[in-house]
């Protein structure tokens, strides 16, 4: 996964494990224009990955595919990350 800087820089998107090694951070399948987006861990198995609220919530975090590609920054993206409610 990456993300897009104000200046259309391109950038890696880690995860951070708790002894300080980065994981990679990937859309590992997809539903429809759902992306479900996973760290993999050093064992190789997939986690996913959740978004916290003010309130306490958890939100699962996916990304959109808008179709057909935007533009953002100067860069073509095919898809967004969210955070969604959980069911």
């Amino acid at each position: 996964m990456k993300a897009i800087d104000t200046d259309g820089s391109i950038l890696d998107v880690k995860a951070v494990h708790e002894d300080g090694s980065r994981l990679d951070v990937k859309g590992i399948t997809r539903e429809g224009n759902i992306i479900h987006i996973k760290v993999v861990g050093k064992d190789g198995k997939w986690y996913g990955i959740k978004a916290i609220s003010q309130s306490g919530y958890f939100y699962d975090v996916k990304g959109i595919s808008t179709g057909e590609p935007d533009m953002v920054n100067g860069v073509l993206v095919k898809a967004h990350v969210k955070a969604l409610p959980q069911e």
